[in-house]
């Protein structure tokens, strides 16, 4: 609670952009991001490893990770400033 009250004097120091600055500062919103690629990760190429041994679980986590960022380069959208 001590941690929330000071966060909370900190954004009303701030001046009117106190929220977006606050959230910059604090990196606030990074869980998030880290949460939707382990659900991407988990929906597409299921919950459990393959291999038994560490070092080559290791090596199938690069891989499918490689493998997500390109499936996720292939499908997105390409946009472009209309005139």
């Amino acid at each position: 609670m001590v941690e929330r009250n000071a966060a909370i004097r900190l954004i009303k120091s701030y001046s009117e952009d106190g929220m977006k600055r606050w959230k910059r500062q604090t990196n606030y919103g990074k869980r998030s991001y880290v949460e939707s690629f382990f659900s991407r990760l988990k929906q597409t190429f299921g919950f459990n490893f393959r291999n038994k041994s560490e070092i080559n679980r290791g090596k199938e986590l690069l891989l499918k990770c490689y493998l997500l960022n390109q499936f996720t380069d292939i499908g997105m959208a390409k946009f472009e400033m209309a005139t």
